[in-house]
């Protein structure tokens, strides 16, 4: 794969140096080559961002023009924040960035004065290279999955958008933008031929969404083990709930079945065993127990078993007070089907008890 590589930077023997550098590495590393686009300013890079469809950024600290004494730091920022990139910055004074104060602990920073840094900063860009082209995948996947929501659902009701009685530009892109998204997911989540099935990493958010407050299938790591809430969104949003209903989400119970039944699925397993598994399997995903509901797993490699038996309320103040030790959201797509089973559980009626003698 090529990875196409924004370097900016107002020093023309160390651009002849970098330029130096990637020949060197894609005439020995073909699998994975770089492909440059320079650039000498802030002005400059910031407008190659814009023009460009580009998959990481190297950022002189220092630059020509921008706002502030850094402003290789304020591209590096834009370059992850929006543009969605990897960044690293290269300077002959790397203490001056402090990554920390930035807000990106795992952005690399290179010294200019090793004599090797710029073979570094290749070689940091390369062990990326699977993560770039997964996002470079993604976007493409975006693009063309918006183009379907523009001409089938955006342009004919184009009309129905600019008729919207005191929406503004600004106000009518947010909901534009909403649609898009939402349309996009929900195309995408959709069981088809052409989609691929959901993968149980995709249960969790982590981080949450909601950075603020808690929100419904938040699971948080309390004393007694993980808790799971399941008060409504809407209480939750508004907070006018006092009280958050949380239920206990069991761990230890399956792990060595489950470790035993996962082994079924490798590809040396017997036909026997991988029936077996997934038999197993299946009975989980299809949520045979009534007073439980199957998550995969979240840490550790632990399956969840949420108990509905097992449940505890704590202040909605207390819980927002503990957002430090919330360790994942449940998944939007999967979040309906946890509340919609705990409401079938706590609305059952259940048959009285017969004395059986009677029928003697």
């Amino acid at each position: 794969m090529a990875i196409r590589l924004l370097f900016v930077e107002d020093d023309k023997a160390q651009r002849s140096l970098f330029n130096d550098a990637v020949k060197e590495w894609n005439e020995a590393h073909p699998d994975v080559s770089f492909e440059l686009a320079v650039a000498t300013t802030y002005e400059d890079g910031l407008a190659q961002l814009d023009r460009l469809r580009l998959d990481a950024a190297l950022l002189d600290l220092r630059l020509p023009g921008g706002d502030g004494k850094l402003p290789g730091g304020t591209l590096a920022d834009l370059c992850v924040v929006q543009y969605g990139i990897p960044a690293a910055i290269i300077s002959g004074h790397p203490g001056d960035f402090d990554q920390k104060a930035q807000g990106h602990e795992m952005l690399a920073v290179f010294n200019k004065g090793d004599g090797d840094a710029y073979q570094r900063a290749i070689e940091w860009f390369a062990k990326l290279a699977r993560m770039i082209e997964v996002l470079g995948g993604t976007r493409k996947s975006i693009q063309a999955q918006g183009a379907a929501v523009f001409y089938g659902r955006v342009w004919p009701r184009w009309k129905s958008y600019e008729s919207l009685a005191g929406i503004d530009t600004k106000q009518l892109i947010g909901i534009v933008s909403r649609q898009y998204a939402s349309h996009i997911a929900d195309i995408l989540g959709i069981d088809s031929e052409e989609n691929v099935k959901w993968h149980p990493f995709e249960n969790y958010v982590q981080p949450a969404l909601q950075e603020k407050r808690p929100h419904t299938g938040d699971v948080f790591k309390l004393e007694g083990g993980l808790w799971i809430v399941l008060t409504p969104q809407c209480d939750m949003a508004t907070q006018k709930a006092e009280t958050v209903l949380l239920a206990y989400c069991e761990t230890d119970g399956l792990v060595e079945e489950w470790k035993q039944q996962a082994a079924g699925l490798k590809p040396d397993a017997s036909n026997a065993k991988r029936r077996e598994a997934e038999k197993y399997f299946k009975k989980l995903i299809n949520q045979s127990e009534p007073a439980q509901h199957f998550l995969p797993p979240l840490e550790d490699g632990k399956p969840l078993i949420v108990q509905f038996k097992k449940l505890r309320t704590m202040p909605i103040a207390d819980l927002q007070n503990s957002l430090s030790t919330r360790v994942a959201s449940v998944a939007s797509p999967f979040l309906s089907n946890l509340t919609q089973r705990f409401g079938s559980y706590v609305s059952r009626i259940g048959q009285p008890n017969f004395d059986i003698s009677h029928f003697g």
